[in-house]
């Protein structure tokens, strides 16, 4: 499914209501296509305030206990909260929700997440992009909090990746980065995991202390994960100018990255976006229950509605051997844009929806390769009686057109008045019909 289509739905959770919460919230609240719904634990008693919620029910008992309530969402964000709060089980269920259901994880900075938190040591450290503590020559290294005012440089991975576009032009998006205010205080981490990429970093840091990053994205499992190691890009909006809105395109977009990629529990896809006349349509979909876990014995239907608006529905067979992906052949009958949109239907309802779109257009495959194809037409020639002739013999073609002799008709009207013969036969049989009618007194 196109983004642009989805509203995702990102849990926030902090330990208390500090200011990086609070310019968070305002700006994703503002992002027509996010659903940000957070828990603040407002007493060590176990007391929350809740926002963005569905219904009075949700959330009620705090963290998500199961997953099927946890992978309800499509990204979670952990902010200055201890890894003690959480149940083990929680914890797992956490690093499960990105490497199997896909979801996006961010842990912001503070003075209870990452290493100072207890973080170190659980699945959520698994899943994060940056080990939380690291031994180098026998002294631990990437370990406590670093407090005092610093500006965040792009790393050159960082200059290029599409979370750091605060504006479309590059020259402009390079000055308002450097104009950008100071933040301030970050927690060092320990190493950066393979394949993991570093966006922003502190530049003035003593790298013999610990690590200087700042913000760091990978891939992990199914799902996307962040560590934005400081907690202060609140700075951003309350030292700019009122009109400046860089740091909620900067949050947008980072929580979009997160959420609006995250796995749906249905999806559909095709072998090409584009077909030609008479070209057929692989359809293939994906179905997942509500823990993300395949399904193969759901009953799934396609509609493919093209350009006269009316609906054509295509049931898609179970691929035997790959666990939870259907699939059919559609043989489109009209040229246009067509849409598909799939759904899996329990019994009585549908339990979940998604959709794509392809076109078809006019076959181009005679113009597609004009090189000589020779061996094709000799058997053309040889079949319609012909002859096959190199271009060094065309001065030899009207030799090889037999004659044709040549045939032609004349129309000539003549008055039956002059034509004394056939005038006499016609006097004789009108005399000869009134001589046998008078004989027998017909006269």
């Amino acid at each position: 499914m196109d983004s642009r289509t989805r509203k995702g739905r990102v849990l926030y959770v902090e330990g208390y209501p500090r200011k990086e919460f609070k310019f968070i919230r305002r700006s994703v609240d503002e992002d027509p296509q996010i659903n940000l719904v957070s828990m603040v634990r407002i007493s060590h008693d176990g007391r929350l305030y809740r926002q963005g919620i569905q219904s009075p029910t949700e959330l009620q008992d705090g963290y998500p206990r199961t997953r099927e309530e946890l992978f309800g969402y499509d990204a979670i964000i952990i902010g200055n909260i201890e890894a003690d709060w959480f149940t083990p089980e929680q914890l797992q269920m956490t690093e499960e929700f990105v490497s199997i259901r896909g979801g996006g994880l961010l842990m912001l900075g503070g003075d209870g997440s990452f290493a100072e938190g207890g973080y170190a040591g659980t699945p959520v450290e698994d899943a994060l992009p940056v080990r939380l503590a690291s031994s180098r020559g026998g002294g631990t290294w990437g370990i406590g909090l670093v407090d005092r005012i610093f500006r965040m440089n792009l790393t050159p991975e960082g200059r290029t990746h599409s979370l750091m576009r605060i504006s479309p032009d590059q020259g402009a998006n390079t000055k308002l980065w450097s104009q950008l205010p100071e933040l301030t205080g970050y927690n060092r981490v320990g190493d950066v995991k393979p394949g993991a990429t570093v966006l922003g970093i502190d530049p003035s840091a003593d790298l013999l202390e610990g690590s200087n990053v700042i913000l760091v994205v990978q891939r992990y499992g199914e799902g996307r994960t962040m560590a934005f190691t400081s907690a202060s890009t609140w700075r951003w909006q309350m030292f700019m100018d009122s009109d400046d809105d860089s740091h909620e395109r900067f949050w947008q977009q980072m929580v979009r990255w997160l959420a609006l990629t995250s796995t749906n529990r249905i999806s559909v896809t095709l072998n090409k976006e584009s077909y030609v006349e008479n070209e057929p349509v692989v359809i293939s979909s994906r179905v997942l229950d509500e823990t993300f876990k395949p399904v193969n014995d759901a009953s799934v239907w396609v509609q493919v509605t093209g350009p006269t608006g009316q609906p054509e529905p295509v049931e898609l067979e179970w691929t035997f051997g790959d666990n939870g992906s259907y699939q059919a052949v559609y043989m489109p009958r009209l040229g246009g844009m067509h849409r598909v949109n799939v759904s899996v239907r329990s019994p009585q309802t549908i339990i979940a929806v998604d959709q794509s779109v392809f076109s078809v257009a006019e076959s181009v495959a005679e113009f597609t390769n004009a090189t000589l194809h020779k061996d094709v037409l000799k058997r053309l020639a040889s079949s319609t009686s012909g002859d096959y002739l190199e271009p060094s013999q065309a001065g030899t073609l009207p030799d090889r057109i037999p004659p044709v002799k040549q045939t032609s008709s004349l129309a000539r009207e003549e008055d039956l008045r002059d034509t004394p013969p056939l005038f006499i036969a016609v006097l004789l049989f009108l005399g000869l019909e009134w001589f046998l009618r008078r004989r027998k007194g017909l006269a």
